[in-house]
């Protein structure tokens, strides 16, 4: 996608799709591409801040929305991201004055913040080059008894039966697809144990959003055939247009999503995102 060359294979063992090369995309890639917004898991994950002064972490934790929703519950929440620009609007329009611009190895070194009660990661694993590693760097952080929350792209979502593998599921922005058993068989390399799994539900709204994410598909398909290498200002022409053009478009695509919606429920399909909460042993 973008002019990005890549091949996916799978594992025959666990499903695990990934790409060759696993070349993480940089900062100004998800300054560009990335959505920020609210989830469905934020839903999820805020029903298991119990108690007041919940210590949670929250990487990838983007513009702070969710981190900012934790906080009113009463948690003592901390978030890192690699979008300097995220954590600037985090920190003046939400006072999250916890978060930190870098790596989760900028966060390891240059913070002495441990035992954490919950640890977030909503779409995260699906980005990075060595998620086997990062699961043991994220492992160092959670307290024991305390909680991994992680989602990623549903595999059993809408998209896959009735459209078309979306745009932002290839390199350079996601590297690999997961499974119920392939996160599995992650978690417990940093000595995890799955104690729970859900499926985002389907929406009027959300399938009218995937169909208009498949015909941005296609269009990128197509100018992509074009392209030796990554057009960066071909990226940021594209999501700047498509960010002024969404309002109208979602009214027009509306009855698609509608007939979608329908469609998805006869067949028992589900949303956009797998929601799989482990608990450290």
């Amino acid at each position: 996608m973008f002019g990005v060359d890549f091949n996916i294979y799978e594992c025959p063992l666990c499903g695990l799709s990934f790409s060759v090369n696993m070349i993480e995309a940089l900062g100004k890639h998800y300054e560009i591409a990335e959505w920020y917004g609210y989830r469905w898991e934020f839903g999820e994950v805020l029903d298991l801040i119990d108690k007041k002064n919940t210590k949670l972490l929250e990487i990838g934790c983007g513009k702070g929305f969710f981190l900012d929703m934790a906080k009113k519950r009463g948690a003592v929440v901390f978030g890192v991201d690699i979008n300097k620009k995220a954590i600037d609007f985090a920190q003046k329009n939400f006072g999250l004055n916890n978060t930190f611009a870098g790596t989760i190895d900028d966060f390891l070194s240059g913070s002495k913040e441990q035992d954490f009660d919950i640890v977030c990661l909503f779409h995260v694993i699906e980005h990075l080059k060595d998620p086997k590693n990062f699961i043991i760097k994220i492992s160092e952080l959670v307290k024991h008894n305390g909680l991994l929350c992680l989602s990623f792209p549903n595999p059993h979502r809408i998209d896959l039966k009735f459209l078309k593998r979306e745009h932002w599921d290839y390199p350079p922005h996601h590297l690999t697809r997961w499974n119920e058993k392939s996160i599995g068989y992650l978690l417990k390399e940093g000595c995890f144990e799955v104690i729970k799994t859900a499926m985002e539900p389907l929406s009027v709204l959300k399938c009218t959003e995937s169909f208009g994410t498949f015909l941005q598909t296609l269009l990128i398909r197509r100018n992509s055939k074009h392209q030796r290498g990554e057009d960066i200002k071909g990226k940021e022409r594209f999501f700047r247009l498509r960010n002024i053009l969404k309002p109208v478009l979602m009214g027009v695509f509306l009855p698609v999503g509608v007939l979608l919606y329908i469609a998805g429920k006869i067949s028992n399909l589900k949303g956009q995102a797998m929601l799989v909460i482990a608990k450290k042993v």
